[in-house]
């Protein structure tokens, strides 16, 4: 349009700048841009970014004065026929997508658990060998640049940003599961008694959630603050492999890489937020008992949430997301604090500084554990192997076949043994439930959290960097982590206590411990003893479910617990939306190309297609036998795999990179 006129007029825009006659203050692609040798370039100006997009590829959209669309097409355009895919097949066949989801979980877990855990190991070394170097004086910007945001707004970003729903779903859960879920941890550290269990319980959470955790991030990060703040480079993940490609970065190459990461942080985003909307439903159903935590809840819940995620992406980092991450960061912090400090705090501690030491000692032994022994149950398999290029068309091992043939010709023969029970191996999917499961929604959430840091980064020194967003964030969730994995230990101690007959009972329900002995029926106390214990506060939570176990760890300090139950439902629900809301403004980022400020529509956009996806996969799972989850964890396995693989490169992009 125009100046001054009011006309509605459409426009579109198809960049082909690279192409033109190049301007004395431009610099050709083919040059370092060094940030301490060049101007930095503004990156909030569309046509400097239209100048990083080949011919063709930058589709700008107004309608009238009003910007509606700024993106790369071709990035864009592959991410949104894979996500959209994705929910039109979910939606329309629910079923074979969850059980094609299942079969690809099962089959990545089985033969690519030894490539995650490697790579993990690898990433957290690299890091702290970047940090102790004299690369850790580097920073992420100029010389003279300071931090955009101060160290609490900063550190309670990336906290919530990196740790999200997950501490309020899984952190009396987990380690729950590990103690009372028949799981044979020895393998992890010494296993004598009782308190070793306990301790391995511990020892395994903080493995999953400490610096193996925040490795991909972290990557991701330094990765793209180096290449992007010191060579002048657009804030996209595709600007992280230019040390390693050159200017394929702005071919059909980059293009994949940014739909990868564009896909990659959705599925691993919705992963959090099917976990979130779940505990959200049943912390409100524990309010109100008229709350129905069913399917329907669950989708209006998303919509509900997506909505106001909605207002926070449009107010943007400063006045949305910053302050939505601080609120939720001080909310999470006092119920903390709250459970430290009512409870038996003198424990609390004393657990805390054994666990960390535990952690240190056994982080190596237990970071190398593959469980390969345990997975010979796939091979001694009638139906269930799943190693590649090993098992029949029927799903089953060759090796089961001679085994059962030379079995039938023993006389007075009892069958086939089972390994478990014979040599003691606890279930084989102990690796694909939980510490596989973990490494792909790490690595699924790596686009999005590494590029949110490195967002809020500038200004900062690699050190400064790995310390504040790799270590410290450590430390801080282990403190969570076993203050509410302790209590839960302690309450399931004093259940047994009273209820039990004096023997350990190491496995829950779900593994063949009757509640029933303990006088519970489908998870609720049904008899006089176990009633009474509950009205005092205390549950047998092994045999209880994961989205109560957190709620019942608060119920022993009287009428506090209705105000903590409050805290908990309120927090929870702004980690949902903090993580739905930073996930959006990454997608829209990247789509855009590293556009600061892209159309306000864009961030619309996102933010719906993560609620689409989520919902998605929460009907797949439901619709496919009631476990709504169940999807969800898969497709966070199957999409962190090609990532993990990017992950590694970019180590080696990294190093370049500090080297010229």
């Amino acid at each position: 349009t125009t100046a001054g006129s009011s006309t509605p007029t459409l426009v579109f825009a198809l960049a082909s700048s690279l192409t033109t006659t190049r301007q004395p203050h431009e610099m050709d692609l083919n040059e370092i841009r060094r940030c301490d040798e060049h101007p930095d370039v503004d990156f909030s100006d569309e046509k400097e970014i239209a100048r990083f997009v080949r011919p063709r590829k930058w589709f700008a959209l107004d309608i009238g004065n009003v910007k509606v669309l700024r993106i790369n097409w071709v990035s864009s355009g592959l991410a949104i026929a894979i996500l959209w895919g994705f929910v039109i097949a979910a939606l329309d066949d629910p079923v074979g997508v969850n059980k094609e989801l299942q079969i690809w979980k099962s089959w990545v877990s089985v033969n690519f658990g030894w490539f995650f855990i490697v790579a993990f190991n690898a990433w957290a070394v690299f890091l702290l060998y970047v940090a102790a170097s004299k690369y850790g004086n580097i920073k992420l910007g100029k010389a003279h640049e300071k931090p955009e945001f101060n160290n609490i707004s900063w550190f309670s970003m990336l906290f919530s940003c990196g740790i999200a729903v997950g501490v309020y779903t899984y952190g009396v859960a987990e380690p729950m599961d590990y103690y009372r879920g028949g799981y044979n941890l020895a393998g992890r550290g010494p296993l004598y008694n009782d308190d070793d269990r306990a301790q391995l319980a511990m020892m395994q959470t903080f493995y999953h959630w400490g610096l193996h955790a925040w490795a991909p991030y972290i990557v991701v990060a330094i990765t793209l603050g180096v290449v992007c703040y010191r060579w002048n480079l657009p804030l996209t993940m595709r600007s992280a492999f230019y040390p390693l490609l050159g200017n394929l970065i702005f071919s059909p190459i980059g293009d994949c890489i940014d739909a990868i990461a564009i896909a990659c942080t959705t599925f691993g985003v919705c992963t959090s937020l099917g976990l979130g909307v779940d505990a959200i439903t049943a912390f409100g159903a524990r309010l109100n008992s008229d709350i129905d935590a069913d399917i329907d809840s669950k989708t209006w819940t998303i919509v509900v949430m997506t909505l106001v995620a909605n207002i926070s992406v449009m107010l943007g980092l400063k006045k949305g997301i910053q302050i939505l991450s601080t609120v939720t960061f001080a909310l999470g912090l006092f119920a903390l604090l709250a459970t430290l400090l009512l409870d038996n705090t003198w424990f609390l501690l004393n657990s805390y500084v054994q666990s960390c030491g535990h952690y240190l000692q056994y982080v190596i032994q237990t970071g190398f554990r593959t469980d390969a022994f345990e997975g010979l149950q796939y091979d001694f398999s009638a139906t269930a192997n799943k190693y590649w290029e090993s098992s029949n068309e029927d799903g089953g091992s060759p090796l089961y076949d001679i085994m059962a043939a030379a079995n039938a010709l023993v006389v007075n023969g009892t069958g086939l043994q089972s390994p478990g029970s014979v040599y003691g191996s606890h279930y084989m999917k102990m690796m694909d439930w939980w510490t596989i499961f973990y490494w792909g929604w790490w690595v699924s959430w790596a686009p999005f959290v590494g590029m949110f840091i490195a967002r809020i980064s500038r200004g900062r020194t690699i050190r400064s960097v790995i310390l504040g967003a790799f270590i410290a964030p450590t430390l801080f969730g282990f403190l969570w982590l076993n203050v509410w994995g302790s209590l839960g230990i302690k309450m399931q101690r004093v259940a047994e206590l009273v209820l039990g007959d004096g023997t350990v009972a190491t496995g829950g329900e779900k593994y063949g411990t009757s509640c029933a002995d303990w006088g519970y029926t489908d998870g609720v106390p049904t008899e006089a003893a176990a009633i009474k214990l509950a009205e005092d506060g205390y549950y047998a939570l092994a045999c209880r479910s994961n989205n109560n176990m957190l709620f019942d760890v608060m119920s022993p300090y009287g009428e506090v617990k209705k105000f903590l139950w409050v805290v908990l439902f309120v927090g929870i629900t702004l980690y949902f939306i903090t993580s739905s809301d930073s996930g959006s403004y990454v997608d829209d980022t990247i789509s855009a190309n590293g556009l600061q400020n892209p159309p306000i529509f864009q961030k619309i956009f996102w933010c719906w297609t993560e609620g689409a996806v989520a919902i998605a996969l929460l009907v797949a799972g439901d619709k496919a036998g009631g476990n709504a989850l169940g999807a969800i964890q898969a497709v966070s396995i199957v999409a962190g795999l090609p990532f993990t693989f990017m992950l590694c490169f970019m180590c080696t992009s990294t190093w370049r990179a500090l080297k010229i």
